[in-house]
């Protein structure tokens, strides 16, 4: 059997939204929120949280301890060696990347990508496709992201790539250079891109706190369906961040 880490990657020193991953919703960091839904997974068989080794990201290891959850700690700006540096660490055979900015993410999606790409000979596979792709178009909201990849795979980027985008951007050269790898691609059917479920933007945490406050009272275990289904019967809510939603600006243009 393979063994799949998740590996989460967090850190505190945010542009635009600094410390947003301790940002308490509902009174539970977003982090914690986060890592809480993607227990959920029944394909996922380790989580690690890889955040640098910059004094200001020692709560994100302290919150680790508390939560009883794995924390490797690596290069700040080189991000690409310490996921890599994490994945070989944990031995992991099949990686699961996630960013600290997607509290909403879900466990069946999680699943869903875990189980094709373990079904297929695909070195890479994703639901998040750049909106520049022009033969593969976005249809998951932001913030329901999920990108899988063979040990392998990422230990061939993280070898043969030295130029510092690459290195700051875990999986950009996949992408970039996608006629070097058998790469798979998820679609969700209706598209869900008008939708803007992650938090880089003040706006954004204002939504995400809603949707938190909303089921936390209704339904604790709920998934993006039913987020979804709220946002459909609210439109007032998707509108607080519609304005930073970049597929819904690209059809703008």
């Amino acid at each position: 059997m393979k063994k799949v880490t998740v590996i989460l990657q967090a850190r505190m020193s945010s542009s635009r939204l600094p410390g947003k991953v301790l940002v308490p919703i509902n009174g539970t960091p977003l982090l914690a929120r986060q890592l809480e839904r993607i227990k959920r997974s029944k394909l996922v068989n380790q989580i690690v949280v890889a955040t640098s080794t910059e004094a200001s990201d020692d709560p994100i290891e302290l919150l680790c301890q508390e939560l009883r959850v794995e924390c490797y700690r690596g290069s700040l700006h080189d991000v690409l060696d310490r996921f890599y540096q994490a994945a070989s660490n944990y031995q992991s055979d099949v990686v699961v990347r996630l960013t600290g900015d997607c509290p909403l993410i879900d466990a069946t999606i999680i699943d869903t990508a875990v189980y094709e790409h373990l079904n297929s000979k695909n070195q890479y596979t994703s639901n998040s496709i750049l909106p520049d792709d022009p033969e593969h178009t976005f249809s998951y909201a932001d913030g329901l992201d999920v990108e899988v990849l063979n040990f392998e795979t990422l230990k061939y980027v993280w070898q043969n790539t030295t130029e510092s985008y690459y290195r700051e951007h875990v999986t950009s050269y996949i992408r970039t250079h996608s006629e070097e790898f058998a790469i798979g691609y998820l679609h969700h059917q209706p598209s869900l891109a008008h939708y803007r479920l992650t938090v880089d933007q003040p706006e954004d945490m204002t939504l995400i706190e809603r949707v938190f406050k909303h089921f936390d009272q209704e339904n604790p275990d709920f998934g993006y369906l039913d987020v979804i289904n709220y946002l459909e019967q609210h439109p007032e809510l998707s509108a607080i961040n519609a304005k930073h939603n970049i597929y819904i600006e690209q059809s703008h243009d």
